[in-house]
């Protein structure tokens, strides 16, 4: 059972709880509310000190009560909330509905600092008539703006599709910015323009339009339209005050002198005074004074995919002469003489303390406002309809004057409001912003080193990523090449977890590459066995992908790669999911192998960092291009220099041709390119390399991995095991010829190893078919073990190693003749 105590004082009505609010606390809680509470009672406080649990059943209890003070002004403060029923109130997002307060004091020094002098009126004089501000005081709630985009984008007008970002309309939402309805940017972009959602309705004017503004009202059962934006201010939060506007004499009043008048109450009735307001205005534009309102500007834009915005024309844009003026010369002016205005948008106090607030989101709002500003002035930024309309009664309430007028009436314009066009009658909803937010900077947790992340790299995953609340990163590899692919794990605004993806990030002629080799090879041949290209995006010379992963887990699989699952698991274990990756996962590509007369040595002439081959190979070893020879240790006696070769015997060899099986090749087929979920199902990656090739590319290249980088050579001793197991593995003359592993190898790894060696051998012998000539294997090896030398992610024995081997292989082919 909960304790709760009551006691009344005037109109404020203090329940101090204790124990869990679950569904038998609050049933009893909702019963000694309404048994408590009388007509008269404005304030309504509730002490949480000492509830430790709360379920959405209280929560409801809470919503019916605060609904009802809403309905006659009131207020309702829950106090000391703790921890654990703050982290309930923050996810189902009433936090932002029902006051918080740290101790009863607080809410009832903030019940009283809001309350509004009788009468709810208070008087200005404003130049040449007098305004009466009738004020009715709604919710205190938080409310915040929520910011896509630079505002940089908004003053110049320079932009191109890549800069728009996804922002999903829902009902009753108020947002202001530069966008239109589209699911991808390259169709919104095609009629980009201003735009302002409200009452229910998104209305937008394509930049270059001298037409009505275009609109939309979605159906009531869809959960929303897809806009793209480059820049955009959205309210999240409730209106905390209504102002209603009353001139008494022409010519009625500025929107400056009007928003002057508010700010100014507002500091004398709020505890905190306000740095900025979001403003949703429903008003009367004084006829017959000459105020001019300008549509919204024709801005400079680029082309789709252009960053170069002097295509605009190209696009049908027109151009801004003067991309800083607040309104373009030579735009139609728009007489106003009666008309209604809605608008939505901010009011910002420069004299504030604006310190509060996130820097770079608020220059983006402040970039917005083009008009220069005297020192102390106000910034009032507004976006506003004109609506060719009578002016409806203002005792509607602003909702349904917004909401009705939005969806009945013909909308004419779509306009900036400068701050000294003049309203006769005007109805204004007033919300005091606590913080700015920047949705299109999705939060990014990196779990693990990733030395290639960079600021375009994070642009392009939030680009990848839309409507998400937290991306979590877990680096996969990351190559020579620059690139760096992620596994995503992902969580919606709501806090649930998303199916995991996996994303590559890099330049954009390798994603290029990649989307090729995946069109051409993987979506032709192995669909399903593979990941699938969902979607891709490019800033600059950067660019990345997003794979899907359906794990047989759902959002709960986990995903591994192939070099994890290998280093923690058994031989036994091991050797199954290779057999799957090439009897199954690969099979379309080797199953569809044809004969060719290929250049091998020029097929794999690929000596990525050949410098820093050359450099390490005279430090350590002493040797140079120019010697035929050289002495190997354990020994195995004289060898062939593997530099001299590569600079004399190769090019010699370069123009040789021989008749080999060529297939589709993943290309690059490292260990980190393949990813496994828990039920150990297969899924390749990273297809830039992917392309018609030799049969043997991605054997030879997993063999060279393996041995190379999969077994830890901490010891001479292992490196002496692991070199003569390999010159073992580079003795026979066919492939047919599949070396035995001898007895007594007390190294498993070394054991591991060459079991699966084996393994790929075997694979080599069957899609070989009748070609028996094992020197086409040795020819692939040799740049997969030399290429160890520039290796930064191996110890000095394992270069060793590659050097041994690498003279080994170029012994073993100077003497095959080939």
């Amino acid at each position: 059972m909960m304790e709760i105590q009551f006691e009344r004082t005037g109109t404020v009505a203090l329940f101090s709880l204790a124990g869990r609010i679950d569904s038998a606390g609050s049933a009893q809680l909702d019963t000694e509310i309404k048994s408590r509470m009388v007509p008269t009672d404005r304030t309504v406080l509730f002490d949480m000190a000492r509830v430790s649990y709360m379920s959405s059943a209280g929560i409801r209890v809470f919503s019916l009560v605060e609904r009802g003070l809403r309905q006659k002004n009131g207020h309702l403060y829950l106090c000391a909330v703790q921890p654990a029923v703050e982290k309930v109130l923050e996810i189902t997002g009433f936090h932002r509905i029902f006051t918080l307060c740290a101790t009863t004091g607080e809410a009832l020094r903030r019940s009283e600092g809001i309350r509004v002098p009788d009468g709810k009126e208070d008087a200005a004089l404003f130049g040449t008539g007098e305004v009466r501000l009738s004020v009715e005081v709604l919710v205190q709630g938080d409310a915040v703006l929520k910011i896509s985009g630079t505002g940089e984008n908004a003053c110049t007008g320079v932009f191109d599709a890549s800069d728009l970002v996804p922002h999903t309309f829902v009902r009753d939402e108020y947002c202001a910015g530069i966008g239109a309805p589209g699911d991808s940017p390259e169709e919104a972009f095609l009629q980009l323009g201003r735009f302002v959602t409200m009452g229910g309705v998104i209305f937008w004017r394509p930049f270059g339009s001298t037409d009505a503004p275009d609109f939309l009202i979605p159906d009531r059962e869809s959960p929303g339209v897809c806009l793209q934006t480059a820049f955009s201010v959205a309210l999240d939060g409730d209106i905390h005050d209504v102002i209603v506007a009353e001139p008494h004499n022409p010519p009625g009043v500025s929107l400056a002198g009007l928003f002057s008048q508010i700010f100014s109450w507002a500091r004398k009735t709020r505890a905190e005074p306000p740095g900025i307001t979001s403003v949703v205005l429903y008003a009367t534009l004084t006829p017959g004074t000459g105020t001019r309102l300008q549509p919204e500007s024709n801005r400079v834009v680029g082309t789709v995919g252009s960053d170069n915005a002097k295509n605009a024309d190209d696009a049908g844009r027109a151009g801004w002469a003067d991309s800083h003026a607040p309104f373009p010369a030579g735009e139609r002016a728009m007489s106003a003489t009666g008309e209604v205005v809605c608008a939505f948008g901010c009011c910002i106090d420069p004299a504030a303390d604006l310190s509060r607030f996130d820097r770079e989101a608020l220059d983006a709002i402040l970039c917005e406002d083009m008009p220069a500003k005297a020192p102390g002035d106000l910034v009032v930024n507004l976006s506003g309809l004109i609506f060719d309309a009578e002016p409806k009664d203002p005792t509607l309430g602003l909702s349904r004057l917004i909401a009705e007028t939005a969806r009945t009436e013909t909308c004419t314009g779509l306009v900036r409001l400068p701050a000294s066009v003049t309203v006769s009658r005007a109805v204004i909803g007033i919300s005091y912003i606590s913080g700015i937010v920047r949705t299109d900077r999705v939060p990014i947790r990196i779990a693990g080193e990733c030395p290639g992340w960079n600021a375009t790299f994070e642009r392009l995953a939030r680009q990848l990523n839309p409507g998400c609340g937290l991306l979590e990163l877990v680096p996969l590899t990351g190559g020579f090449s620059g690139t760096c692919v992620f596994r995503v794990n992902a969580w919606d605004r709501r806090g649930r977890k998303m199916m995991p993806l996996v994303m590559k990030l890099g330049n954009q002629q390798i994603i290029d590459a990649e989307i090729r080799g995946y069109t051409d090879h993987v979506k032709r041949y192995i669909q399903n066995n593979a990941t699938q290209i969902l979607e891709q995006a490019r800033i600059g010379e950067s660019g990345g992908i997003l794979y899907n992963f359906v794990g047989i887990r759902g959002t709960e699989s986990r995903i591994l790669s192939l070099e994890d699952f290998y280093l923690s698991h058994t031989t036994d274990e091991i050797q199954p999911v290779i057999d799957t990756l090439f009897r199954v996962v690969l099979r379309g590509w080797y199953g569809q192998p044809r004969l060719k007369e290929m250049h091998l040595y020029e097929e794999y002439n690929q000596f990525w960092k050949y410098d820093q081959i050359l450099s390490y190979a005279a430090s350590h070893f002493g040797a140079t291009p120019g010697e035929e020879t050289c002495e190997l240790p354990f020994g195995l006696g004289t060898s062939t220099n593997p530099l001299w070769f590569v600079e004399t015997v190769l090019p010699r060899r370069l123009p040789d041709t021989a008749l080999v099986y060529e297939a589709s090749v993943h290309g690059d087929l490292n260990m980190k390119n393949v990813l496994m979920d828990e039920t150990n199902n297969l899924w390749l990656i990273d297809f830039a390399e992917t392309r018609y090739s030799h049969c043997l590319r991605d054997i030879v290249k997993l063999e060279a991995v393996i041995k190379g980088e999969q077994v830890p050579i901490r010891t001479r001793e292992t490196l002496r095991d692991l070199v003569l197991l390999d010159a073992r593995f580079l003795a026979p003359r066919s492939f047919s010829s599949i070396p035995e592993i001898p007895d007594g190898i007390t190294d498993p790894a070394l054991d591991k190893a060459f079991r699966c060696v084996q393994q790929l051998r075997r694979y080599a012998d069957l899609v070989t078919l009748l070609d028996d000539d094992i020197s086409q294997y040795y020819i692939g090896l040799l740049p997969f073990t030399l290429n160890l030398l520039s290796y930064s992610s191996v110890n000095d024995l394992a270069k060793e190693y590659g050097w041994i081997s690498a003279s080994m292989i170029c012994k073993r082919l100077m003497e095959m003749g080939r």
